[in-house]
C-alpha cells in the first residue's frame, strides 16, 4: 500500500491481507446485522398491521415511514 520502506517493514503482505479480509468481515457482520434489524422492525409492523393498528402509530413504534409500512405484504 505504501512505498516509503518505513511502512512496508511494519507489515507483511500476508499480514496486510489478513487484516483487509478481517475488516471487510466486520463491515460484512455489521451490514448483516443492519438488514437483520431491518427485517425485524419489517415483521414487526406487519405484525401490527394483521391486528389492525393504525399506520401512524406503526410507524412511530417500529422507526419506519408510513410509506414503508403501506409497502408491505400481509
Amino acid at each position: 500500500l505504501n512505498k516509503e520502506e518505513t511502512f512496508q517493514s511494519a507489515m507483511s503482505y500476508e499480514e496486510d491481507q489478513k487484516f483487509i479480509l478481517n475488516t471487510e468481515k466486520k463491515l460484512a457482520l455489521k451490514e448483516g446485522i443492519k438488514l437483520g434489524a431491518r427485517e425485524e422492525k419489517i415483521q414487526l409492523a406487519r405484525n401490527m398491521l394483521n391486528k389492525g393498528l393504525d399506520i401512524k402509530l406503526i410507524s412511530e413504534c417500529c422507526e419506519l415511514s408510513e410509506e414503508e409500512i403501506r409497502k408491505i405484504d400481509p
